[in-house]
């Protein structure tokens, strides 16, 4: 029999309830819910392309979209590194609107080649939380 061997990524997104009682300096947990699993072989690439659009642009901010397949393993409200050509920019993602990063204004100043209808691929490694984009040829 042969062994095979996958590793994959997972993403977890926990909610728990906490009793805190303060004359004794106990906590303890009262409850604990599965809010959000996100999983994916590590070798396999997670692409979405994408199409800028005007209010992008304007309010620097990048919407791939909830039910894309990047969109869906962007953390919420969490700061990532975007690659874009090997610049290293740092971002944050939306703490409530998944699949949106924020905070892009310089970004797009200093690189008038996005502008409004440029398609864009995004790639994004979960394991260093990193999106990699590269305009589409």
């Amino acid at each position: 029999m042969a062994t095979v061997k996958v590793t994959a990524s997972a993403i977890l997104e926990l909610e728990f309830v906490f009793n805190i009682d303060p004359e004794n300096k106990e906590v303890s947990i009262d409850s604990v819910r599965l809010k959000s699993a996100r999983v994916h072989e590590k070798d396999e690439d997670i692409i979405t392309k994408h199409t800028l659009t005007e209010t992008q642009v304007k309010f620097g901010i990048l919407t791939l979209g909830a039910k894309s397949s990047v969109g869906r393993m962007l953390p919420l409200g969490e700061e990532i590194t975007i690659d874009y050509y090997g610049e290293k920019i740092p971002a944050k993602t939306h703490r409530t609107v998944r699949g949106r990063i924020d905070g892009l204004t310089k970004f797009y100043s200093r690189h008038p080649e996005l502008m409004p209808d440029t398609n864009i691929v995004a790639v994004y490694d979960a394991e260093e939380n990193v999106l990699k984009i590269r305009r589409e040829e």
